[in-house]
């Protein structure tokens, strides 16, 4: 009997792109070995206690009275779930679990592709060139090899906007669908409920009732029944963390840098304050803020934007990239090369198609990209909380590279991206001159 021969939905090249992504990532993390700092050390020590069975708690000697715990200030709690998955399985053993973080990337690429496939299915070119250059991203090859959020919640975020793509013009199952991985997205970084947002209204408009109800059921189980157990273990409401009133004071007072640098007043009281409690000082002092210093906080959003979307502002400034100064260069330079272009050709892109395009499909995405920065400019803006923005970008740099071989894509549009990202640019210049410089002695100090 001949043996049916196996084939998948993507071509060779996609596939390849894929296991470039893969064996990168999975090599990266291998070459580094990286150890958990900061927040990494938190997750990673979280997910060891609920390996073991003492709980969702940092300090397992609070594990029988978790409620004097501040675990809950850590985000999550869907990447510490993933992590206590991988010691489950396999024993306390880190490399499994950037193995399974550079099958994530490998995984992404091929989403990517579905997703801009899904969106230009004239021309199967440009979900391939989107495949490619997703995979390539220096930034995203690193932050693989960390025990950090992003891996995790890029691969959620990009699932999460093909079903509800495909839920559109599909069966209520993929409806459901849409509504569990966005439930997981959430979990995992609570910004994901704005995309989830535009989803719900996108299908409101179409009169997709039934849809609506069966994208909202699983985040209103899922992320309800956390908020659930741990607002009745703090006794005080909790959503999944206490992380955004605290990030949201640190990003927006008088001493405010757009970044996460405390002030001192801040550190103090984090110091010796419950994280709940914290957040609700967090919130008084933030619209404190808003309403007795209305102009100086405008001004600070601003500032924050031109931070986001500064074309001088690459990666590479890692802890273990700090005793290879030679590596932090490369790094850097081919994160800054990257970053350009994919900020300028995926923002032309952006707009250029916003001209032409009518279908629901490219609305969707093209909000929920724009929803990316709208979501983390008002909050904290650092370098790595762009990394979900740039693989919906790179589908648009593809479309537009293909378009502006055809003499399709719109000057004006160029001419508006170049003049925002310049603006930007120039911006991040003139209000953090001082840390730009000092990253750049960072960089270029192994030449003196």
């Amino acid at each position: 009997m001949q043996l049916q021969k196996f084939t998948t939905p993507f071509p060779r090249i996609v596939i390849w792109a894929a296991l470039c992504a893969l064996v990168l990532s999975f090599g990266y993390s291998f070459y580094y070995h990286d150890r958990p700092r900061v927040d990494a050390r938190a997750y990673d020590t979280i997910a060891q206690n609920l390996a073991s069975g003492y709980g969702y708690v940092e300090d397992r000697a609070l594990a029988l009275t978790p409620e004097k715990d501040d675990g809950i200030i850590r985000v999550g709690p869907g990447y510490e779930f993933f992590l206590a998955g991988v010691y489950t399985i396999f024993g306390y053993h880190i490399q499994f679990a950037w193995m399974l973080q550079a099958v994530l990337r490998a995984l992404s690429v091929l989403v990517v592709f579905l997703l801009a496939r899904a969106l230009f299915s004239e021309d199967d070119r440009i979900a391939k060139i989107a495949a490619w250059v997703f995979a390539l991203s220096p930034d995203l090859i690193v932050i693989s090899g960390l025990l950090l959020t992003e891996t995790l919640f890029i691969f959620l975020t990009l699932l999460a906007v093909l079903c509800s793509v495909w839920a559109l013009d599909r069966g209520r199952k993929m409806a459901l669908l849409s509504g569990l991985v966005w439930a997981l997205a959430i979990l995992t970084r609570p910004v994901a409920i704005v995309p989830l947002i535009i989803v719900t209204g996108l299908l409101l408009l179409s009169q997709q009732w039934k849809k609506v109800v069966l994208v909202l059921l699983p985040p209103i189980l899922i992320v309800g029944s956390w908020s659930y157990i741990m607002s009745h273990r703090y006794g005080s409401f909790v959503l999944t963390t206490t992380a955004g009133g605290y990030d949201l004071w640190v990003g927006n007072n008088l001493g405010a840098t757009g970044g996460f640098a405390k002030t001192p007043e801040i550190q103090a009281l984090r110091d010796v304050t419950h994280s709940v409690e914290l957040e609700k000082i967090a919130k008084r002092e933030y619209w404190a803020y808003l309403t007795t210093h209305p102009v100086d906080f405008a001004l600070l959003q601003i500032k924050k934007t031109t931070l986001y979307f500064s074309m001088i502002r690459p990666t590479g400034f890692w802890t273990h990239l700090m005793g290879r100064p030679i590596d932090r260069l490369v790094t850097a330079s081919l994160s800054a090369l990257w970053t350009c272009v994919v900020f300028v050709l995926g923002i032309w892109g952006l707009l250029s198609f916003a001209l032409q395009r009518r279908d629901k499909a490219y609305w969707l995405v093209a909000l929920i990209t724009l929803a990316q920065p709208a979501s983390v400019i008002p909050i904290i803006v650092e370098t790595r909380y762009r990394y979900v923005l740039y693989p919906l970008l790179v589908i648009f740099v593809s479309a537009i590279c293909i378009e502006a071989r055809k003499g399709n894509a719109s000057r004006k549009a160029l001419v508006s991206t170049i003049l925002f990202l310049g603006l930007c640019t120039a911006g991040d210049i003139y209000f953090h001159l001082p840390d730009i410089l000092e990253k750049m002695n960072t960089i270029f100090a192994f030449l003196k």
